[in-house]
This record gives C-alpha cells, structure tokens and sequence, in this order.
C-alpha cells in the first residue's frame, strides 16, 4: 500500500510524510499515524522512535527506501 504512494510522490519530506499519513489513515489499513511510523522506524532504524522519517527517507533516496520497503514485505508474506 505505502510503495505505490511513495514510488509516485515527488521526492520531498512534505510528499513523503502526506504519503505515509495518508495510507495509515486508509481504512484497510487501519492504523493510527503514528503506529504506522512506529513501524517504518522498526523497518529503518531497528527501534520505535528516532528521527523525523520523511526527511530521513528524502536523505537516502527513494530507490533505498523502496528496497527496504519491498524487503520488509517480502519478510513478512513468507
């Protein structure tokens, strides 16, 4: 669900964070925001908590995040 999103978003912090926002608040998803960071910073940072993501993501590239994105899927659909 989020990598579509953040693969057609223009590369800001801004558009990385609405993208994030918008797809914890999509209704088959169902999470509250802030759960859904919670999990990108396990994803990302190995921890709950750490630095804004958005501007984190901006920093290593779209094409790094989306790897580890399809990486984590790709863990847990085993």
């Amino acid at each position: 669900m989020l990598e579509p999103l953040i693969r057609g978003c223009e590369w800001k912090s801004k558009t990385i964070n609405d993208a994030v926002c918008d797809t914890a608040r999509r209704e088959e998803i169902g999470l509250e925001v802030r759960e859904a960071f919670k999990l990108l910073y396990w994803v990302f940072l190995d921890q709950n908590f750490g630095p804004r993501l958005a501007p984190l993501f901006h920093e290593l590239g779209a094409e790094l995040v989306l790897v580890q994105l399809e990486k984590a899927i790709d863990h847990l659909t085993i």
